[in-house]
């Protein structure tokens, strides 16, 4: 579990033909079509991370602030469920002193599991529509209002497939 994943809203790649072909490389969870629009997709704000963790019944362990340069603050939690034995990381990236309700920069999640990311990601998705994980060996696609166990049964039954073929 040793890569990184970043977490983005399909607002930022949504008609992008590039990305799309991209996706296509990688071990992909579902890859809409190019045709695949949502008016109202949008970043996260800050308080709608802390809303969206908490209802994933996923629990910060530890939280800190780090200024990348004047602009830019780099926060990042340490976060666990019922199901990790340790902690994890997730790392926001906004600018300084901007509004709990302002959209974020960024989402990553540094050797983070991607099953905790979804969880994380299946409430924003209710929030803020459809959502990328995206890491360089594979990529999942969250669409809006897809449960948790909705995705990681479709998951465990891909891998069961794939191994056994």
């Amino acid at each position: 579990m040793g890569t990184t994943n970043s977490i983005f809203s399909i607002a930022e790649v949504q008609e992008d033909a590039e990305f799309t072909v991209y996706l296509t490389e990688l071990n992909s969870y579902a890859t809409p079509s190019i045709d695949y629009f949502e008016v109202d997709a949008r970043k996260p704000t800050i308080n709608e991370i802390y809303h969206s963790l908490n209802k994933a019944e996923i629990t910060i362990l530890n939280e800190r602030l780090d200024l990348d340069n004047e602009d830019l603050t780099i926060h990042v939690f340490e976060i666990k469920d019922n199901e990790s034995d340790y902690g994890e990381d997730l790392t926001l990236r906004y600018k300084t002193n901007q509004s709990l309700d302002d959209p974020i920069e960024s989402i990553g999640g540094i050797k983070t599991h991607y099953r905790i990311l979804i969880k994380l990601v299946t409430q924003l998705t209710k929030l803020c529509g459809s959502m990328y994980i995206l890491n360089p060996y594979e990529s999942f696609f969250i669409e809006r209002n897809k449960t948790y166990n909705e995705i990681w049964s479709s998951l465990l039954i891909k891998n069961y497939t794939e191994e056994n073929l």
